[in-house]
């Protein structure tokens, strides 16, 4: 049963080979230092990022459909269920960082694993899994931009 077992322990995921997974994904000790003095900033920008990125995926057709059906299996309000996948989306981005600050270890591997689940458990398409990424991308270039680009000419005007 997934809720009763860890998931790292399943599929034989540990704080040793994390390290392979990390190295694949480009987050090396300079992102995670990096990242790991960011945790004020991702706090500021979380649930900004979350909300923009609901609006464009209730904005979209295919995935507003998508969610409608989940709310309605759930006997949810179509606001309720937006405010509660912000609230998870929100807490996703923030653990990035947080997370930076125990090199991404078994525990947050296993709250990865455990929301993988849960979209398998909703049958989430995988084209709108993979594609989100893209947008996902897109929200935190653009507060990144605003928010460093201000603070490095703020630094200069000093």
């Amino acid at each position: 049963m997934i809720n009763s077992a860890r998931l790292t322990e399943r599929y034989a995921i540990h704080d040793d080979n994390l390290s392979i997974r990390r190295d694949f994904i480009r987050l090396g000790e300079a992102e995670r230092e990096i990242l790991s003095k960011h945790v004020n900033w991702a706090k500021s920008v979380a649930e900004e990022i979350a909300r923009e990125f609901y609006d464009w995926q209730f904005a979209f057709e295919p995935t507003r459909r998508f969610n409608e059906g989940i709310a309605k299996r759930r006997g949810l309000s179509m606001e309720t269920l937006r405010s509660k996948l912000e609230q998870t989306q929100a807490t996703y981005f923030l653990e990035i960082f947080t997370g930076a600050a125990q090199d991404w270890n078994e525990e947050y591997f296993e709250r990865r694993l455990r929301i993988g689940a849960a979209h398998d458990r909703i049958d989430l398409p995988f084209k709108w899994f993979i594609g989100s990424y893209a947008e996902y991308s897109r929200l935190v270039k653009e507060k990144t931009r605003r928010d460093f680009e201000l603070e490095e000419a703020i630094a200069i005007s000093d």
